[in-house]
């Protein structure tokens, strides 16, 4: 699940925060080993661009309408209709990953 930064979170941002492209491959291999246990998995609150393709199926849009955003690069992207966005709430975070899918 990707962190909405906001309360105790804006607080502890320095400890909170890890960029989503670098426990990306971490989290596909949970997903993998949860959905081989046949749970039932779902990443939430992470944009498309900033996980492995092969967990995307998981990805799900999950950012309620009335706080979610999405960036200038997500304008051209084929992904945008699905993608969970981004929280505009708080004070957003943004991946060195983001970048429109083509």
């Amino acid at each position: 699940m990707g962190l909405e930064n906001t309360g105790f979170a804006l607080a502890n941002h320095e400890s909170l925060w890890i960029d989503p492209v670098d426990y990306a491959r971490d989290l596909a291999e949970g997903v993998y080993s949860l959905a081989a246990a046949k749970v039932n998995v779902s990443i939430y609150n992470l944009p498309f661009c900033v996980l492995d393709s092969s967990v995307w199926p998981y990805a799900v849009q999950s950012i309620s309408d009335w706080k979610n955003g999405y960036v200038e690069e997500c304008n051209s992207c084929v992904k945008k209709i699905d993608c969970s966005g981004f929280f505009t709430s708080g004070r957003p975070r943004q991946s060195r990953g983001i970048a429109a899918i083509y």
